[in-house]
């Protein structure tokens, strides 16, 4: 396995805030069923097995999981499998997990007590408890993946995903809910800090965060967030937020850059002209175009062929016009994955 990492295609790294390399290309670790609306969505881990070993067989070295996924375990069981044993190190490997996910609406199946970070829970109001539910969550990520740091430590979300809107609520009722969402945030962040100066995270940052949940962090931190994992594709490109992290020199990290299928990006005119110019298909079209862009590529696959060709990207760039063009294809809120998922209307 060592070998074929060797032996894997060049992979382009960027570097973070506080000097980190981390690969611009990564493979996304949530598996489950969330497009067929006949079945219940939730994570289904056990088809990990399977792609873990072909990610690992075909070269990554970047890869992205969470504590809500349940695929920790059996990322750090294919790590021991298939590239410690095989002679591979450590440092070969960039590994990067996320705590803080509220407990899911319904349907995410999101429940699971200890996974899950519930804002609405008042023990949170003590910072103090706040801190330690993040360090114990943080903890169980070591001991699921058995390794003794973490390369990349994430906040999932900046809040509760209970929410009902803004027309649920007064003004008077927002901002005093916005005020006490800020203060939790500030906790989870200063427990980061201390994961991060106790070097047991080499670098820390943030997932779906916009800019006033960022601005609420900014008030105290002593370290800023050098991440932020949010959603982004050609079809749903959140400009003023990746203006703004972009401004306080946060690395942009996408999470479902091929949109979801009702999107229809992967079939996009645009796209397959290029992927026709360039001899690749449009997946790697896309993520050349990210990697231009200077963002983190969270792309997935089932497949062996599809896996390695994800990687595949760094022999061929897009023009100036054509990266224009591609922005060009931008259809805003209208085309994300998750368009009730209004960041703002977290608190």
């Amino acid at each position: 396995c060592f070998k074929k990492l060797m032996d894997a295609p060049k992979v382009e790294s960027f570097t973070l805030a506080n000097g980190v390399e981390i690969p611009s290309i990564g493979f996304g670790c949530a598996f489950g069923q969330w497009t067929d609306p006949s079945q219940p969505s939730y994570f289904l881990p056990e088809q990990a097995w399977k792609g873990f070993a072909q990610a690992i067989s075909v070269g990554y070295s970047h890869y992205d999981t969470a504590l809500v996924y349940r695929t920790q375990r059996i990322l750090g069981e294919s790590f021991g499998r298939d590239h410690f044993l095989n002679g591979g190190k450590r440092e070969d490997l960039f590994i990067a997990t996320k705590v803080g996910h509220p407990p899911g609406g319904e349907g995410l199946a999101l429940k699971r007590r200890g996974d899950c970070l519930d804002y609405s829970d008042k023990k949170f109001d003590d910072d103090e408890f706040t801190k330690h539910t993040i360090w114990t969550a943080f903890e169980k990520c070591l001991e699921d993946l058995g390794v003794g740091y973490v390369d990349l430590l994430l906040v999932h979300w900046p809040g509760s995903l209970a929410f009902s809107g803004p027309e649920s609520e007064s003004e008077e009722e927002r901002e005093k809910n916005r005020q006490r969402g800020g203060k939790i945030r500030r906790a989870v962040w200063s427990a980061m800090e201390e994961i991060y100066n106790n070097k047991l995270a080499r670098s820390i940052g943030v997932s779906n965060f916009n800019q006033r949940h960022l601005n609420d962090l900014f008030e105290t931190c002593k370290v800023k967030p050098m991440v932020n994992q949010i959603e982004v594709s050609p079809y749903y490109q959140p400009l003023e937020l990746m203006d703004f992290c972009r401004k306080n020199d946060i690395l942009i990290e996408a999470w479902s850059p091929f949109g979801s299928g009702a999107t229809g990006v992967l079939k996009d005119e645009l796209v397959l002209e290029l992927a026709k110019k360039y001899g690749k298909n449009v997946g790697q079209v896309i993520i050349r175009w990210m990697t231009q862009e200077k963002m983190i590529v969270l792309p997935k696959s089932g497949s062996k062929e599809r896996a390695r060709g994800n990687l595949e990207v760094f022999d061929f760039a897009l023009t100036d016009e054509e990266m224009e063009k591609m922005r060009g294809l931008n259809k805003g809120p209208s085309a994300s994955c998750f368009p009730t998922l209004a960041l703002d209307n977290i608190h």
